[in-house]
């Protein structure tokens, strides 16, 4: 649990973009039901984040949440779609991946 807190610290790192990305890939990862409570708050600020690495990231990690409770993706779907036309080809490509996944 200590090591899920400090990745709920990271996902809002201010300066490094790449840490808010990994930490949300890192907690997606760890594919524990229980873990998806503490996932849901920083996934969706991550899905609205102003890096285009970090809404990539956090756009493959509702297809690994969908792997572990389909129930619980279900909450992502919309913002999923919305990334279909985000301004960078990175997002929307990893937004289709995903979709495509579920």
């Amino acid at each position: 649990m200590l090591a899920v807190n400090t990745f709920r610290k990271d996902s809002r790192e201010k300066l490094n973009p790449l840490i808010r990305g990994l930490a949300v890939r890192t907690l997606g990862c760890i594919g524990i039901e229980g873990v998806l409570d503490y996932l849901v708050e920083p996934l969706k600020e991550s899905m609205t984040d102003e890096d285009p690495y970090v809404r990539k990231t956090s756009a493959l990690c509702v297809a690994k949440i969908h792997e572990i409770s389909p129930d619980r993706a279900l909450d992502f779907l919309p913002r999923l779609i919305e990334m279909i036309s985000d301004g960078n080809g990175m997002v929307v490509s990893n937004a289709i991946a995903a979709l495509t996944d579920i």
